[in-house]
């Protein structure tokens, strides 16, 4: 049966969740070539680490054919996005590949949530709020479990790219591989966060 594309607005770009059965996909290769990266190379990747959760979804497109399209739960979107490291780009792809990082999931859940929760969004936690307890890393989370984190995650990252003191950044990395480890997601060494950009001395 072809499965219906919902087409979401974010920077100037289009990204299109898929419904199956209720449950969000999210089609790759548009935010992959949003992004700027090569498709081929990417496909590869997602289809390696993500193997056990990719889905192949069959859509029906404005000329009225069928295409094939390689999708990951909407849920296993942050994943794959952090995998892309901001420092092994070309340098006029890395304000929008972070942007990516920090953004286009939260996007897609409240979109989804407001679609499927009576007009509802899912709010996204604030600094203060504290992070769910995740000792015990084997029990599965739910999905506002998955959102705190994975928000958390981004604030750590941003955290990190703003301090110029190593031994804060160095603290705050432990943290931010402990919810990696916990979401089962990739992250670069502390060496690829870049350090916050130092005006020169006013003489």
């Amino acid at each position: 049966m072809d499965t219906q594309l919902i087409n979401i607005p974010f920077h100037g770009d289009t990204l299109v969740l898929l419904d199956d059965d209720k449950k969000p996909l999210v089609a790759m290769r548009p935010i992959v070539e949003n992004m700027g990266l090569a498709w081929q190379v990417q496909q590869r990747k997602i289809t390696d680490k993500f193997k056990s959760v990719v889905t192949i979804m069959v859509t029906t497109g404005k000329d009225g054919k069928s295409y094939e399209m390689v999708c990951l739960p909407l849920t296993k979107l942050a994943g794959w996005l952090y995998s892309v490291n901001p420092n092994k780009v070309a340098p006029h792809l890395k304000d929008k590949i972070a942007r990516y990082q920090e953004e286009c999931d939260a996007v897609l859940w409240n979109y989804w949530s407001g679609q499927h929760q009576r007009g509802q969004r899912i709010q996204l936690l604030a600094p203060r709020d504290p992070i769910p307890e995740i000792e015990n890393s084997t029990l599965p989370l739910k999905i506002s479990d998955l959102l705190t984190l994975q928000e958390q995650k981004r604030q750590l990252m941003r955290q990190i790219r703003q301090s110029d003191c190593s031994a804060e950044r160095a603290g705050l990395f432990i943290s931010l591989r402990r919810i990696s480890d916990v979401l089962g997601e990739d992250l670069p060494e502390l060496n690829d966060f870049s350090w916050p950009t130092r005006l020169p001395a006013l003489t």
